[in-house]
């Protein structure tokens, strides 16, 4: 779906959620409509009756009047209260929260690469309960709309006078409301960035790892400074905006005090008058309530409906992130993978990372990608994995363009170690199942432990992370982990992207040792900045500025002038001193 940029889609969207929900909710208000409504002519009726006598009539309206009561008591209460808190929006959420999940699926990775990407998603999330809100305050402003019209005709019935009540009971709440959206919108502006820096200062001040480099360069103090001088300046806008709405207020307050007890006089002066009966009288005060009551939940929800939707776009914004449908089928790599002349460029950023690469990875053929940080060893493999589409240039797979392929296609038969690899929360076990998790092969998983984690003395259902009354590993045991969790995977290609980068030397020999068995007869792609590594590949790359400028084997790149000499020397240099 695309984005919802105008409230009818936001509307529909969030209806399409839980449809039957909303009916309910539909059938529910206006019940409770029609209850108010009637319950204005039940007391005109009764009240005649009390004046004509006792009668069976009489009792009949008592008990519809009791129906009635029964009716808005159980709209407010199991209703509003119980059914809609505790059942329906939990419900709704967690359908929205499905969709969240199986969105960021589909979610391209280059969607992920831009500033804003974490923060919108974020967002979504936060926002999903407004999405039911937004539907519900849409209904609620038909219901009182529907309530206000019918209340008046009937009141419009005993005397005309009543309507003339009804600019004072609507403009003072009309006036505050367009009044209050343009000052919350100019409020919000203006903090916005004021709540994200003060969100920063205190993740700074709380966030386990950074509070620990916060507490040793007594950088609290500083941060607690800036938070300080933040939230008063919020707060003095906040204030001011107070401040303003008070007067506001002030200023209105003669026309709501006339709207509010206007109807009260006008029904005792028409009665004094004679214009009109007791139970016309009381009826009309009984209406004039109602309609009070329907005029200003009216203007209060098309207030909130404004402020609603500016809450809901952040999940549309999520929404129409880019996904990636490729249309061409694909099961594995019988050949070679080819880039032809690819560039590549990060999200607001005018340097390529990538230059116009043209290269040929054949099945079966190791390669290794070096150069100084910032070279665009990372960005290439990504690229050739399928993770990035190319700026421009095509990556082809057997002949085909990857970026018609799905990316669920495209991953199929791939394993890879991250630079930033990813520490689930979960036993040992299930760390490393999640490579695979439909294997479910126990001896397997023992034996990738056993290969990987130097430390064979940890139990497999040992529980991961301190968060959850586990042990919390170093970061070369996690990485160990990482390593375990991709080979156990299994696949026909393999990128390794910086895999012993928090390994000892002692460890990271043995663990080349195991990546040269389990890369055998595999397509793989070494990152590395540690030229040891070099020894599993059959060819190397050398990058410099996003380009190759050095291609060859170990024997044939240490045997000429260039970058890899110039790394080799200084990372054996120590060495043969």
């Amino acid at each position: 779906m695309g984005k919802n940029d105008n409230k009818w889609g936001c509307f529909r969207f969030a209806w399409s959620i839980a449809p039957a929900s909303f009916i309910e909710m539909l059938l529910w208000g206006g019940v409770y409509c029609a209850a108010t409504v009637v319950s204005v002519w039940a007391t005109k009726q009764l009240l005649s009756l009390v004046v004509a006598g006792y009668s069976k009539k009489m009792f009949l309206t008592l008990l519809l009047y009791a129906v009635l009561v029964v009716i808005s008591t159980a709209y407010s209460v199991f209703y509003k209260r119980y059914r809609v808190q505790f059942k329906v929006i939990l419900d709704f959420e967690h359908k929205v929260k499905s969709l969240l999940f199986r969105k960021i699926k589909q979610i391209s990775n280059e969607s992920f690469e831009s500033a804003s990407a974490d923060r919108t998603i974020k967002l979504a999330d936060r926002a999903k309960q407004n999405l039911f809100r937004y539907v519900e305050i849409w209904i609620s402003i038909g219901m009182a709309l529907l309530q206000a019209i019918v209340v008046t005709l009937y009141v419009s019935h005993f005397n005309l006078w009543f309507l003339l009540l009804l600019p004072f009971s609507t403009l003072p709440p009309l006036i505050s409301l367009l009044y209050q959206g343009s000052l919350w919108k100019k409020y919000y502006q203006a903090i916005e960035q004021c709540m994200r820096e003060e969100a920063e200062y205190v993740k700074a001040m709380i966030d386990e790892t950074a509070c620990k480099e916060s507490r040793i360069t007594y950088a609290i103090e500083m941060l607690m400074e800036k938070w300080r001088g933040s939230r008063s300046y919020r707060d003095n806008m906040e204030k001011r905006k107070s401040q303003k709405i008070f007067l506001l207020k002030l200023a209105l307050m003669p026309l709501e005090i006339l709207g509010n007890h206007g109807g009260y006089f006008v029904s005792l002066i028409l009665l004094y008058c004679g214009d009109i009966d007791y139970a016309s009288c009381t009826a009309a005060i009984v209406a004039y309530v109602s309609l009070s009551s329907a005029f200003s939940s009216l203007v209060s929800m098309i207030g909130n409906e404004s402020q609603y939707y500016k809450m809901v776009q952040p999940f549309f914004s999520f929404w129409a992130l880019q996904e990636r449908d490729g249309v061409e089928s694909f099961s594995k790599l019988n050949n070679e993978i080819k880039l032809d002349h690819v560039s590549f460029s990060y999200p607001n950023q005018e340097r390529k990372a990538l230059d116009d690469i043209s290269l040929t990875i054949k099945k079966g053929e190791i390669l290794a990608i070096v150069g100084k940080n910032g070279s665009g060893k990372t960005t290439l493999s990504n690229v050739i994995m399928g993770l990035f589409l190319p700026t421009a240039g095509k990556v082809l797979y057997d002949g085909k363009d990857i970026a018609k392929i799905s990316e669920e296609r495209i991953h199929q038969e791939q394993s890879m170690v991250s630079q930033s690899f990813a520490r689930y929360k979960m036993t040992v076990k299930d760390n490393i199942a999640i490579g695979n998790f439909e294997k479910k092969d126990d001896e397997e998983i023992e034996e990738r432990k056993l290969a990987y984690l130097s430390d064979s003395n940890i139990p497999l259902e040992m529980m991961l992370g301190k968060e959850f009354g586990g042990k919390d590993l170093s970061g070369g045991q996690w990485q160990q982990v990482a390593c375990a969790r991709a080979f156990y995977r299994g696949g026909d290609f393999y990128a390794l992207d910086e895999a012993t980068a928090a390994i000892d030397p002692l460890k990271e020999e043995a663990m080349y040792s195991s990546f040269r068995k389990e890369l055998n007869g595999k397509t793989g792609i070494i990152i590395t900045h540690r030229l040891g590594a070099v020894s599993m590949a059959d060819r190397i790359i050398v990058l410099d500025g996003g380009r190759i400028v050095q291609e060859g084997t170990h024997l044939e790149l240490i045997s000429m002038e260039g970058p890899y000499l110039h790394l080799w020397n200084t990372q054996t240099k120590a060495f043969r001193e």
